[in-house]
């Protein structure tokens, strides 16, 4: 298979990129208590999963060349505890 390179995003579609992907790794950040997780005294396999697909989004940021997202983004994940 071959592939191509993406065309380049203007600067405001990159910005709204960029904050997307820093909201979903947001949301997918596990809660702070889980009762399954603290029964197992590790990661149940639900937010194992929500960490996994949190780095997924993290990775594609860094490939994309946008460095983590900025601090206190994943603020909104402990709240929805």
């Amino acid at each position: 298979m071959t592939s191509t390179a993406a065309p380049a995003l203007p600067d405001a579609q990159r910005h709204i990129l960029a904050q997307a992907l820093a909201d979903a790794i947001s949301y997918q950040d596990p809660p702070l208590e889980c009762a399954d997780c603290d029964t197992l005294a590790a990661l149940c396999p639900q937010c194992t999963a929500r960490l996994t697909q949190a780095r997924a989004y993290l990775a594609l940021r860094r490939q994309l060349g946008m460095g983590p997202p900025p601090s206190g983004a994943g603020s909104a994940a402990s709240s929805r505890a």
